[in-house]
C-alpha cells in the first residue's frame, strides 16, 4: 500500500494484483487494510489505487466480500459527492458494478456461503440508494465515451440488485428503457448488449413479471441492432444479440414468437432476414414452448422460399439448418429439406447463366476482392463453375482470354501473363482497374457459390439422430443421386442416405416408419438400373476419394432394393473394395487400374442376375441413356461407354447385343476423341464374350464405311466420315485386344490386321489415321503376344507393316519436330522386333538408323512438344535396347554404337543431348547382356569414353547428367570383366553423383568433377584400347567448339597421366595419332594440349616416342623444334637428352655411302633434337649430369667424321691452307656435331669459360684435323677448371684408348693429356695406370697416337710426379729413342718437350750418360728448319742447362760452348716462340759461358730483346775478342731435311706475333723481365723466368 503510494500506473496496477493474489490466503487482512484506507483517504491517486483494488477483490472474491458490503456501500456512498473526475467517477463505477454482480452472485448462491445469511431486502435497501444517486446524478450529464460505458454498467448491475425487491421493480424498468436508448447514444454498443444480456438472465433467474411493452421494446431494439447494417458487430457481439432474444423467448415465448413472425412481413429484406436468424436461434434453443411453435414457424417461413435476394436467401438457409437441429414432430418440414436441393440448383443456374453472360469465365471473386485493395493481380476461375469448391488452375488465363475476347474489356493479355501486382489503368468507370460489369459478376460468383457451401453444409450438418429425421428424410433423399444437377451435394448426400439405410435397419420393428403417401413423390424415386449406374460412375472418379467410398457404402447399403441375388456378392466384394481404396494413399490411385476393378465388379454383379434378362436389358438402356446426357464429362462417357460394353458382353440377347454395336458404330459422331475412344471400348469390351459376333458386326460396318466413302467421294472435307476411319482402324486393335485368346490367333492376320491395312489404304492419310493405323496395330502386336504363349505365331505381313512404317517416318524432312506419330512408329517397331518372322542384322541396322536420323536430328521442340521429344528419345532408346537384346552379341553392340557416334559427336547441342539419352538406354542393355556373357572387356569402351568423356563439360546440364549416367553404366560393364581380386581393390566411382554436380555454372565445378570421373573411369580402362579412345577424342576435337575440345583435351590428358604406363604396345601407334593431329590442329591452345599429352606419353615411354617422332615428319620444321623443346622442358627432358644420346651412340660408325642418305638424315635429326632439348633444359644441373653422355658422343662423332688421320699444327701456318676448304655433306654433319657440342656445353659452363673457348676458336676448328687435337685439350681444360670432369666421364672416354680406330686414340690420348696436368681427385687413380699405357702408345705405327702418348708423358710429370718417378728410367729413354725418329719430326719435337718437363719437374740425377746423349742429340736439332724442333730442342736445353750441376757442369759448359752461336742467332729467329724460347736459354746458359766478361754481358740483358742482348754481344765480342768462342756450332749443322710443317694456332684464333699466348702446351714468355743479380746461377733464372710467366688460361 504504501509502495503504491505516489506511483505511476503500472506500478500502482502491479501492485494491485499483488494484494488480489495475497488475498487468496489472507483475505481479511488485506480487505481491513483496504477498508481502513477507504474511510481515511481525500482522494489522490491513493484513493484510485484502493477503489480499483476494490473492484478486483469483488470480481475475484464475490461471495467473500459480502461481509464487507455494507461498510464498503457506506464508504462508496460517502464519496460520491466527492468525485472530482471522469477518472475517478470511472473508477467508483467499476467498484459498484463489481460489488452489485457480487451481491446478486449471493443471492444465486447464499448456501455456499459460512457466515450467516444477509437479507435481501437490508441489501437491495442500500444498493437502491446508490442507484438512485447516479441515476439522479450520472445520466445524461457525462458527454464521454468512456464514461457513459462504465455508468450504465454500474446502473445495470445495480438494476439487477433492486429488482430483487418487489417495491423498487418499477423504478428499474422505467430504466430499462433508458438502457435501451443507450444502443443509440454510444458507438461501441457491445458493452450495451453486454449488460441488457446480464439483466435478462437475472430476470429469467428471478421469474419475474415483466411489461409486455418493455419487452416488445427490448425486442425491438436487439431486432433493430442485429440488422443494422451500418454498425459492423463482431461474430461473439451477434452471438450475445441473438443469446438475448433466446432468454427472452424462454422467459415470455409467446410474445416473443409473435413478435418474431411479424417482420417477416416486413418490406425490408434485411428485416425479415435478421428475424429469420434469430426464429433459427429460437427454434435451435428446443424449448418445450418454443417446439409448440415449430409448425406455425415453418409456414409462415415457407413464403419466403421463393425470394430472389441473397441475404434473405442466406438466411433462409440458415433457419433451416438450425431448425433441423432439432426434433420435428412431423414431415411438414420436408418442403423445408426439399428447399436445400432447390437453392442449390438455383446457384448453380445462376453460375451457369453467369458464365454464358460472361462468355466463358469471370474472375475468381476471391482473387478479385484482394486485387481491389491492390494486393494482387487477378486470377481467372475455369470453365466449371458449378462446383463449389473448384479452385484456381492453370486453364484460368485461357478462360481469361476467351473473356477478353468478347470485346467486354479492352486489354491485352500480356498483363495476364505477368507478375505484376498492380491492375491496368482503364476508364472512369472502372473500379480498381476492373470494369464495373466484371466487378459485379466476380460477387455475384461469389455469393452463389456461398450459397452452395451453406447447402452442402446444412446437408452434412444433419443429425440423424433427432426424432422423426428418419421418416423425414427416407427415401425422399434418393430422388436427388441420379440427377446432375446434383452432381456437388453427392458425398454429404450419399454420406446422409447410408446412414439412414443403416438408421431405419437398426430401428427397424420399434419405431413407426412413414411413408410417403404422396404417389407423385414414389414416381421421382429412381429405378434400381439408374441408381446402380449413377452410383458406379460416381465411384469411378478417381479424382475425389470420397465421392467413390460414399457411392460404395450407399450400393451396399441399398444392395437389396437393387436387385435381390445381389446379397450374398456384394457383402464381400464391396468391402474388398473399400479396403483397396483404404491403402491407396491420396494421389496414388490409379484411374485405369480402379475403372478396371469396377468393372469387374459390374461383370460379377450381371452374372448374378442373368436369370433376369430382362433386368440386364434395361441395364444396358439406362447406360444408354446417360450416355446421351449432355451434361456428362468426358471421363463419366468413357466409363460409361466400358460398362456398356460390359453389359453387352454378358447379355445373352445376341440380337439385341448386336443391334446395340451397330448402333454405336454407325450413330455415334466419332469426330470427338471420347466417343471415338467409346466406339472401341463398347465394340472391344463387347467381343470378350461375342467374339465372332463382334467381328461381323466390324465386318458389316467396314464395308458399309467404304461404300459411304465412295458416294461421297465428292465431298472431300467430310470430317465425320474421316473421324469414322479413324474409329474403325482402332476398333479392330480394340477387338484384338480383348478377344479371347483361344481364338484370337486364327483370324488375326486375316480378320483384324488385314483389315486394318486395307482401311489405311483406303482412306485420306490424316494424322488421325495415322495414329489410328499405329495404335490399331500395336493393340494386335499386344494382343498377339499375350495370346502366342508357346511363341510360334508367324505374322506373314510383318515385312509388309514394317515397309510401312518405315515409310512413314522418312515421309516428313528430319527439320520438322517429331509428332505423336513417330512416337507410336518407335513404340510399334519394338514391339513388332519381338515377333516372327525375325529380320536380319542389317535391316535391323537401318531401321536403327533412319529412326536415330529423324528423332535426333530434327531442330530444337517448342514448349509444348518438349515432353513429346523426351517420349520419342525414351522409345528410341526402347527400340534400340529391344533390337540389341534380341541379337545379343558384341557385334551388333559395335554397329548400334557406331551409328550413335555420329550422333554424340555432333555440333547441335540438343543432338548429343537426344543421343546422349539414347546411349543410356543402350548402354544398361548391354550391361545387362554384358554380364551374361563371357566376354572380359567392352570392346567399345575407349571409343565410347573418349567421346563421353568431353561430354562433361558440355554447356548443357542435361547433357553433362546423361553423359556421367553413361559413363557409370560403361564402368559397370567393364568391372564385370574384370578379376575377382581387382574388383576388390577397385571401386566403380559413383558418377551419377558427380554429375549432378555439374548443373553448376560455376568454371571451377566444370573442371574439378569431370577431372575425378577420369581419375576413376582410367582404372577400368581395358588393354587395347588406347587407340579407338585417341581417334575419339581427335573426332571431338575437329567437330567440337573451343570449350569441348578443351575438355577432350583435359580428358586426353587425364588417360595419359592414369595409363600412360600400361599403354605400351600402343605407344607407336597413339604418338602417331597426336603427330597426325598436328597437320589438323591450329589453335595455339590444343595444340599445346597435343605438345602436353606428347610429354606424358614420353614420361612414360620415352624411347617410344622419341622412336616415333624420329621417324615423322611434321607439317613444319617449327613444330618439331616446338615440340623437342616441349618435351626437353619437362620433367622427362634429362630422360629423353639420354635417350638421344644412346641413339646416336648406337648410330653406325663406319662412313656412310654416299647414296645411303636416310642414315644421314637420321643423324641430323639427332642432332637437331639434342640440341633443341638441350637449349630447352629447365636447369644446367640437368646437362651437366648428362655430360658424361653427351660429350663422349659428340666427340666420338666429331672425330670419326674427320675421316683422316689426325695431324698438327706447327707453330705458323702455311699461308693459303684453309682458303679454299670444300664444305661438303661430311663437313656439314661435322659442324652440326660441332654446334651440337657447343650448344651443351654453353649449358654447362659459366660465361667467363665460355668467352675462353670463344677467343680460342675451339667451336670453328674442332672439325678441322690439323687443330682437333689441340682444341680438345683445351676444351679438357676448361672443362677442369669448370669441375665438370667427373668420374663417370673419364671411365667413358677410357675405352677409346683401345680403339680399333686412331681417331678415338687420338682424341681420348689428347683428353687424357691434358688431364694429367692436373688430375681431379675423384678420378685420379684412374689415370695411374696410363703412364705404362702411353709408354706402349710410343710405339703404336700412327705417328699421331705416338704424338700424343709423348705429350701425354709430358703431361704427366705434373700431375703424376710419384708415377713419372717411379718408371722415369723407361720414360726418358722411352722419350730419347723417340726424339731420334727423323722420320715423325712432330714426334721428335714433342719427345723433346715431353724430356724437357720430366728435367723441369725431376732433376738429372740418375740419368747417367742418358744425360749427355740428350744434350748431343738436342744439340741437332737447334738449327732445324722445324720451328717446332727448333722450339723443342731449346726448350730442353733450357732444362738441361737447369739441370747440370755438379760432375755435369764441365760437360755442358763444353756443349754450351759449342752451341753459343746458335744461341746468339736464334735470338732473332723468324718465329717469335723460337726467338724467345731460345733467349730463355741463353740465360739459364749465362753460367756456362767463357769468358766471364761475355757471361757478365748476358746476365746483364736480363729483360732485353732478343735483338738488343745480340747487339750487345756483338759490341762485346769487337770491343774484347775472345779467341776461344766460337760463335757457331761445333760439328755438323743439324739436318733440315726432316721437317714437316704444322700450323702452331688454329686458324680463328689470336696470332703470337704481337707477343700474345700461343698454345696451352707452349710457354707464354714476358718480354719484360726484371733484371737478376750477377750470382744468379742457371735453375733460379730458370725458376724466375716461370715464375714471372702467366697462367695459359684466365
Amino acid at each position: 500500500m504504501k509502495a503504491a503510494q505516489g506511483a505511476m500506473n503500472n506500478v500502482t496496477a502491479a501492485a494491485g494484483d499483488v494484494l488480489v493474489a495475497l488475498a487468496r490466503s489472507h483475505f481479511g487482512f488485506v480487505m481491513s487494510e483496504l477498508q481502513g484506507h477507504l474511510k481515511t483517504m481525500r482522494g489522490g491517486a491513493c484513493q484510485e489505487f484502493v477503489l480499483t483494488t476494490l473492484s478486483k477483490l469483488a470480481s475475484s472474491y464475490a461471495l467473500r466480500c459480502i461481509p464487507f458490503v455494507e461498510m464498503t456501500l457506506l464508504a462508496l456512498h460517502a464519496m460520491l459527492r466527492q468525485v472530482e473526475s471522469s477518472r475517478i467517477l470511472r473508477t467508483i463505477c467499476s467498484v459498484l458494478e463489481q460489488w452489485s454482480r457480487a451481491i446478486n452472485a449471493y443471492f444465486n448462491a447464499w448456501e455456499q456461503c459460512p457466515f450467516p445469511r444477509i437479507g435481501e431486502k437490508q441489501l437491495c435497501e442500500q444498493v437502491y440508494s446508490l442507484f438512485c444517486h447516479a441515476v439522479v446524478n450520472w445520466l445524461g450529464r457525462h458527454k464521454k465515451e468512456e464514461d457513459k460505458q462504465a455508468i450504465f454498467g454500474a446502473v445495470t448491475a445495480m438494476m439487477a440488485v433492486v429488482l430483487h425487491d418487489a417495491q423498487h421493480q418499477d423504478r428499474v424498468w422505467k430504466q430499462v428503457v433508458w438502457l435501451l436508448q443507450q444502443y443509440q447514444e454510444v458507438q461501441d454498443t457491445s458493452r450495451v448488449t453486454e449488460s441488457l444480456h446480464y439483466f435478462l438472465k437475472t430476470l429469467e433467474e428471478l421469474h419475474a413479471v415483466a411489461p409486455k411493452d418493455k419487452l416488445r421494446a427490448i425486442a425491438a431494439a436487439v431486432h433493430h441492432e442485429l440488422g443494422d447494417e451500418t454498425r459492423q458487430h463482431s461474430a461473439g457481439h451477434k452471438e450475445e444479440l441473438r443469446q438475448c432474444i433466446v432468454l427472452q423467448a424462454r422467459i415470455y415465448p409467446e410474445e416473443t414468437v409473435t413478435f418474431l413472425l411479424s417482420q417477416l412481413s416486413s418490406e425490408n429484406q434485411g428485416s425479415r432476414g435478421t428475424a429469420l436468424t434469430l426464429l433459427g436461434a429460437v427454434a435451435r434453443s428446443d424449448e418445450p414452448a418454443v417446439r409448440e411453435k415449430l409448425p406455425l414457424i415453418v409456414e409462415a417461413v415457407q413464403p419466403l422460399f421463393t425470394e430472389s435476394g441473397t441475404q434473405l436467401r442466406t438466411a433462409l438457409l440458415g433457419f433451416i439448418k438450425d431448425l433441423l437441429s432439432v426434433s420435428i414432430p412431423s414431415c411438414l418440414a420436408w418442403d423445408v429439406v426439399a428447399h436445400i436441393f432447390v437453392e442449390f440448383r438455383r446457384a448453380s443456374d445462376r453460375l451457369v447463366r453467369t458464365e454464358r453472360d460472361t462468355r466463358g469465365s469471370v474472375p475468381c471473386p476471391g482473387c478479385a476482392e484482394s486485387s481491389l485493395s491492390g494486393t494482387r493481380s487477378i486470377a481467372w476461375a475455369p470453365q466449371n463453375l458449378v462446383c463449389p469448391t473448384a479452385l484456381c488452375s492453370a486453364r484460368c488465363s485461357q478462360a481469361a482470354q476467351h473473356f477478353l475476347g468478347a470485346g467486354t474489356w479492352p486489354l491485352s493479355g500480356a498483363w495476364l501473363s505477368s507478375s505484376s501486382t498492380e491492375p491496368p489503368e482503364v476508364g472512369a468507370e472502372s473500379n480498381g482497374g476492373f470494369p464495373n460489369a466484371v466487378l459485379q459478376a466476380v460477387e455475384d460468383v461469389q455469393e452463389e457459390r456461398d450459397l452452395q457451401a451453406q447447402c452442402i453444409g446444412i446437408l452434412e450438418s444433419l443429425d440423424l439422430s433427432v426424432e422423426g429425421m428418419t421418416e423425414l428424410l427416407w427415401p425422399r433423399l434418393l430422388q436427388y443421386v441420379v440427377p446432375a444437377q446434383y452432381c456437388g451435394m453427392l458425398v454429404p448426400l450419399l454420406r446422409c442416405l447410408q446412414a439412414l439405410i443403416e438408421r431405419q435397419k437398426q430401428t427397424e420393428g420399434q419405431e413407426d416408419t412413414e411413408k410417403p403417401a404422396d404417389v407423385q413423390e414414389q414416381a421421382k424415386k429412381p429405378t434400381p438400373q439408374a441408381l446402380l449406374v449413377r452410383l458406379l460412375v460416381v465411384a469411378a472418379c478417381d479424382q475425389c476419394r470420397e465421392c467413390a467410398v460414399a457411392a460404395l457404402q450407399l450400393l451396399q447399403a441399398l444392395q437389396s432394393r437393387i436387385h435381390s441375388s445381389l446379397r450374398g456378392l456384394w457383402p464381400i466384394r464391396i468391402p474388398r473394395m473399400l479396403q483397396y481404396l483404404e491403402e491407396k494413399t491420396e494421389g496414388f490411385l490409379d484411374s485405369e487400374e480402379w475403372q478396371c476393378y469396377l468393372l469387374k465388379f459390374l461383370t460379377e454383379s450381371v452374372e448374378e442376375m442373368l436369370v433376369d434378362q430382362p433386368w440386364v436389358v434395361c441395364l444396358s438402356r439406362e447406360l444408354s441413356q446417360q450416355l446421351s446426357n449432355p451434361s456428362s464429362s468426358a471421363e463419366d462417357k468413357n466409363f460409361l461407354y466400358q460398362a456398356l460394353g460390359t453389359v453387352l458382353a454378358s447379355c445373352r440377347q445376341l440380337t439385341h447385343v448386336q443391334g446395340q454395336l451397330l448402333k454405336y458404330l454407325k450413330e455415334t459422331d466419332a469426330t470427338s476423341p471420347c466417343d471415338r475412344q467409346g466406339i472401341a471400348s463398347v465394340v472391344s469390351y463387347a467381343a470378350e464374350r461375342h467374339f465372332y459376333l463382334a467381328l461381323d458386326a466390324m465386318r458389316e460396318f467396314t464395308q458399309w464405311l467404304i461404300a459411304f466413302d465412295r458416294r461421297r467421294k465428292a465431298q472431300k472435307g467430310h470430317q465425320r466420315a474421316q473421324a469414322a476411319w479413324a474409329a474403325a482402324m482402332l476398333t479392330y486393335g480394340k477387338v484384338a485386344l480383348h478377344a479371347p485368346k483361344s481364338e484370337l490367333l486364327a483370324c488375326v492376320e486375316e480378320d483384324i490386321l488385314a483389315n486394318i491395312l486395307e482401311l489405311f489404304h483406303a482412306c485420306r492419310k490424316e494424322l488421325q489415321h495415322k495414329l489410328a493405323l499405329l495404335n490399331g496395330i500395336k493393340e494386335v502386336t499386344c494382343a498377339i503376344q499375350a495370346a502366342d504363349t508357346k511363341h510360334s505365331f508367324r505374322l506373314c505381313k510383318k515385312p509388309e507393316v514394317l515397309e510401312i512404317l518405315l515409310d512413314l517416318m522418312e515421309e516428313d524432312a528430319c527439320d520438322t519436330p517429331v509428332s505423336q506419330v513417330h512416337l507410336k512408329m518407335l513404340q510399334l517397331l519394338e514391339q513388332l522386333s519381338t515377333l516372327k518372322p525375325c529380320m536380319d542384322w542389317e535391316n535391323r541396322c537401318s531401321q536403327v538408323a533412319v529412326c536415330c536420323w529423324r528423332v535426333l536430328s530434327c531442330p530444337p521442340e517448342e514448349t509444348e512438344l518438349q515432353s513429346l521429344q523426351a517420349s520419342c528419345e525414351e522409345a528410341l532408346g526402347q527400340l534400340v535396347s529391344a533390337l540389341l537384346k534380341a541379337e545379343g552379341t558384341s557385334s551388333a553392340f559395335a554397329d548400334v554404337v557406331s551409328i550413335l557416334l555420329r550422333h554424340l559427336t555432333s555440333t547441335k547441342a540438343w543432338e548429343r543431348e537426344r543421343a546422349l539419352q539414347v546411349c543410356a538406354q543402350l548402354l544398361g542393355t548391354y550391361e545387362e547382356l554384358f554380364k551374361c556373357s563371357r566376354e572380359r572387356t567392352c570392346s567399345q569402351f575407349g571409343s565410347l569414353v573418349g567421346v563421353l568423356g568431353p561430354l562433361l563439360s558440355d554447356s548443357q546440364a542435361t547433357s553433362r547428367q546423361r553423359a556421367g549416367a553413361c559413363l557409370s553404366c560403361l564402368l559397370r560393364i567393364q568391372a564385370c570383366g574384370m578379376t575377382k581380386t581387382r574388383r576388390a581393390v577397385l571401386q566403380v566411382p559413383d558418377c551419377k553423383e558427380l554429375c549432378e554436380r555439374l548443373k553448376s555454372t560455376e568454371d571451377g565445378s566444370l573442371c574439378e568433377e569431370p577431372a575425378k570421373i577420369a581419375k576413376g573411369v582410367c582404372q577400368y580402362f581395358p588393354q587395347g584400347q588406347a587407340r579407338s579412345f585417341m581417334d575419339a577424342i581427335m573426332k571431338t576435337f575437329e567437330c567440337a567448339n573451343e570449350e569441348r575440345a578443351q575438355a577432350a583435351g583435359d580428358w586426353m590428358i587425364g588417360f595419359l597421366e592414369a595409363c600412360g604406363k600400361e599403354i605400351r604396345p600402343e605407344v607407336p601407334e597413339v604418338a602417331n595419332i597426336l603427330w597426325k593431329a598436328m597437320y589438323t590442329m591450329q589453335q595455339g591452345t590444343l595444340r599445346d594440349l597435343l605438345f602436353q599429352a606428347a610429354r606424358l606419353l614420353a614420361g612414360f615411354h620415352p624411347q617410344p616416342v622419341v622412336d616415333s617422332l624420329l621417324q615423322t615428319e611434321l607439317p613444319s620444321e617449327r613444330d618439331m623444334v616446338q615440340l623437342w623443346r616441349s618435351l626437353g622442358s619437362s620433367d622427362l627432358g634429362p630422360q629423353v637428352l639420354r635417350h638421344l644420346a644412346e641413339r646416336l651412340d648406337k648410330a653406325p660408325k663406319s662412313r656412310p655411302l654416299c647414296n645411303d642418305a636416310d642414315q644421314e638424315l637420321h643423324r641430323l635429326k639427332l642432332l637437331c633434337a639434342i640440341s633443341e632439348v638441350v637449349s630447352a633444359l629447365l636447369t644446367a644441373e640437368a646437362v651437366r649430369d648428362l655430360l658424361p653422355h653427351l660429350l663422349p658422343v659428340l666427340l666420338q662423332w666429331v672425330s670419326n667424321e674427320l675421316g683422316v688421320e689426325l695431324l698438327f699444327p706447327p707453330l705458323s701456318p702455311p699461308r693459303g691452307l684453309l682458303l679454299f676448304k670444300d664444305t661438303g655433306q661430311e663437313e656439314l654433319l661435322c659442324g652440326l656435331y660441332c654446334d651440337a657440342l657447343e650448344q651443351v656445353l654453353r649449358r654447362c659452363l659459366d660465361e667467363r669459360w665460355q668467352q675462353v673457348l670463344c677467343r680460342h676458336g675451339v667451336w670453328p676448328s674442332l672439325d678441322l684435323p690439323q687443330w682437333h687435337c689441340n682444341n680438345v685439350q683445351l676444351l679438357t681444360s676448361v672443362l677442369l677448371r669448370a669441375r665438370l670432369v667427373s668420374r663417370a666421364l673419364i671411365q667413358t672416354f677410357l675405352p677409346w684408348l683401345h680403339s680399333p680406330l686412331p681417331n678415338l686414340q687420338v682424341t681420348a690420348l689428347a683428353f687424357f693429356a691434358e688431364l694429367m696436368k692436373d688430375p681431379p681427385a675423384e678420378g685420379k687413380d684412374l689415370l695411374k695406370p696410363l703412364v705404362r699405357l702411353f709408354l706402349e702408345k710410343l710405339q703404336h705405327p700412327s705417328c699421331a697416337v705416338q704424338h700424343m702418348a709423348a705429350r701425354g708423358l709430358g703431361s704427366a710429370v705434373s700431375g703424376l710426379p710419384k708415377k713419372v718417378q717411379k718408371h722415369k728410367r723407361s720414360i726418358v729413354a722411352a722419350l730419347e729413342r723417340e726424339m731420334r725418329n727423323v722420320d715423325h719430326p712432330e714426334v721428335a719435337a714433342e719427345s723433346m718437350l715431353a724430356l724437357a718437363e720430366i728435367l723441369a719437374k725431376q732433376t738429372a740425377k740418375g740419368l747417367g750418360g742418358a744425360f749427355r746423349r740428350i744434350a748431343r742429340s738436342t744439340r741437332k736439332f737447334l738449327d732445324a728448319e722445324q720451328e717446332d724442333l727448333r722450339f723443342a730442342a731449346f726448350s730442353l736445353y733450357t732444362a738441361l742447362a737447369a739441370g747440370a750441376k755438379d760432375n755435369l757442369t764441365t760437360f755442358f759448359s763444353g756443349e754450351v760452348e759449342q752451341i753459343l752461336g746458335s744461341l746468339f742467332l736464334h735470338l732473332q729467329d723468324p718465329s717469335c716462340a723460337v726467338s724467345s724460347v731460345c733467349r730463355t736459354a741463353l740465360y739459364v746458359c749465362a753460367p756456362f759461358v767463357e769468358p766471364k766478361g761475355l757471361q757478365v754481358v748476358v746476365k746483364n740483358a736480363i729483360g732485353r730483346s732478343g735483338a738488343q742482348l745480340q747487339s750487345e754481344v756483338c759490341s762485346y765480342l769487337v770491343s774484347e775478342p775472345c779467341p776461344g768462342a766460337t760463335l757457331g756450332p761445333r760439328g755438323p749443322a743439324p739436318s733440315g731435311e726432316h721437317g714437316v710443317t704444322r700450323p702452331s694456332v688454329p686458324p680463328h684464333a689470336p696470332r703470337e706475333s704481337e707477343g700474345s699466348a700461343a698454345r696451352p702446351l707452349r710457354p707464354k714468355q714476358n718480354s719484360h723481365l726484371p733484371a737478376l743479380p750477377q750470382e744468379t746461377h742457371a735453375p733460379e733464372l730458370l725458376k724466375t723466368l716461370k715464375r714471372q710467366q702467366k697462367p695459359p688460361l684466365e
